[in-house]
């Protein structure tokens, strides 16, 4: 069986395909499909196309025990349409926030005018994580590769993208990191969403500005010139 079919049948028994009541009730059976996946390995020494038939036959069994289960388990194990519901959801929630003006009342009431900008930045850092999620959720999907334990990663993502696009607002108008060789002001709605959005598709991108604090802050570095400075000076007063 090729890797990416053996994939495809270890995620769909990973979300519980052969525990559905009609595959059970009905069949097939997962040591079906197991015994021809044996007897194509089997075969592949002697024969390549009996080998090639007999794994024809092994995915027709896998499909046949996708076919009979429910429509309820085919939308969410197999389409993860729950995840996709969730995800548009947000998004729809961030149109409307936006379409009431409720970003407003949390401007006039809770933020100062310098901070007012961090409101859109915290949402394009959100709709970038749900773009990495639906892109991802795609690509899974689409080679039946989805598994029921990446639930919680998505459904976090858009907290996290929330959380990345506070701190990397925060750190940029600190001045404790910079993203780019030209000057920009972190007022400049222009120049701080895009780099919003981006960090919250690119999570590993967003956490090397993490890293950057710590070159603000480690004097360990600064302090070894000094000693070495400090070690030499003290040699040269034994000599003489």
């Amino acid at each position: 069986m090729r890797i990416d079919d053996a994939v495809k049948l270890q995620a769909e028994i990973e979300n519980g395909l052969f525990e559905q009541k009609k595959v059970i009730s009905d069949g097939p059976k997962w040591p079906q499909i197991q015994d021809l996946v044996r007897k194509a390995r089997t075969e592949l020494s002697s024969s390549l196309d009996d080998a090639e038939s007999t794994q024809e036959e092994a995915l027709g069994t896998y499909y046949e025990a996708v076919n009979k289960t429910g429509p309820v388990w085919r939308f969410s194990g197999l389409y993860a349409g729950h995840l996709w519901i969730f995800l548009v959801g947000v998004l729809v929630s961030i149109f409307f926030f936006y379409y009431f003006s409720w970003d407003d009342i949390i401007k006039s009431e809770i933020l100062s005018k310098e901070h007012n900008l961090s409101i859109g930045v915290v949402a394009w850092e959100i709709i970038g994580s749900i773009l990495r999620c639906l892109w991802w959720l795609r690509f899974n999907v689409g080679r039946s590769n989805y598994r029921k334990g990446w639930r919680l990663h998505y459904i976090s993502a858009p907290f996290l993208g929330g959380i990345l696009g506070a701190i990397v607002y925060i750190l940029i108008f600190g001045g404790l990191v910079s993203v780019s060789n030209q000057n920009f002001t972190p007022e400049n709605a222009f120049a701080m969403i895009p780099i919003a959005a981006f960090a919250g598709f690119n999570w590993e991108w967003a956490v090397k500005l993490f890293k950057k604090i710590e070159k603000v802050f480690d004097t360990g570095k600064d302090d070894k010139p000094k000693n070495d400075l400090y070690l030499r000076l003290y040699n040269l007063y034994n000599i003489y």
